[in-house]
């Protein structure tokens, strides 16, 4: 459950990064980290954003679970991202590229994940038998894979990426699709409750009304 660790913040900020769930650390507890031979640590240098150039310190982990409180997509200096909070004790924030593979993965499983569960989140970056990269993300619910709601075969009413020429080439169009997935997305995210809220039983509520209690069963909660 969770990452498992303390923190000062009540919330940690988290990335994907090479296919596993990535943490930003400082550059003393990296050079502790290495000078211990501990696994899981990396340096990195920002390629984009206002910080271009510079060296970070991270760790990483194979997955995070925990429940979805809620769900957007946001602009950054960076550019735009998805952005997922879950709750397992702590607050963990998973900040994911729009245009990445791994939030796309995620729209196309979005509409089969249930709020009311956790969810175990493991992205995935390989080359396969042909040299090509494939990268995306593994969600999980009571130990059960979800599936793309949309596919191939049953594309329902997700646009199809259509061909436009780009100079002298053809490339595919996924913009429309993009903007649907994004729409959708955030249109279910309002269904997300509040895991901290919990419906008071029905003897609480005659407490509350100062209705008398006598008939109530403490088991059934009626």
């Amino acid at each position: 459950m969770g990452l498992h660790e303390e923190s000062s913040s009540n919330k940690t900020y988290l990335s994907i990064i090479g296919g596993k769930i990535t943490k930003r650390i400082t550059e003393a507890e990296y050079n502790t980290a290495s000078a211990n031979n501990e696994e899981g640590y990396s340096v990195r240098e920002l390629e984009k954003g206002p910080n271009k150039g510079s060296n970070v310190y991270e760790k990483q982990f194979r997955g995070i679970s925990g429940r979805i409180i809620s769900a957007k997509v946001e602009s950054s200096d960076y550019g735009q991202r998805v952005v997922i909070e879950l709750l397992d004790g702590d607050v963990y924030v998973l900040g994911i590229p729009l245009d990445s593979r791994y939030a796309n993965d995620i729209m196309f499983k979005w509409p089969n994940i249930d709020f009311d569960l956790d969810v175990y989140i493991s992205p995935w970056d390989f080359e396969d038998d042909e040299g090509k990269r494939r990268t995306g993300v593994t969600l999980k619910q009571d130990d059960t894979k979800v599936d793309r709601f949309w596919t191939k075969d049953n594309p329902g009413e997700l646009p199809p990426a259509k061909k436009k020429k780009k100079g002298k080439e053809t490339v595919w169009d996924f913009d429309e699709q993009q903007t649907f997935l994004v729409e959708y997305f955030e249109h279910k995210a309002k269904e997300i409750g509040d895991p901290t809220v919990v419906e008071p039983s029905a003897k609480e509520q005659a407490l509350a009304s100062n209705e008398p209690v006598d008939d109530y069963d403490d088991e059934l909660g009626f």
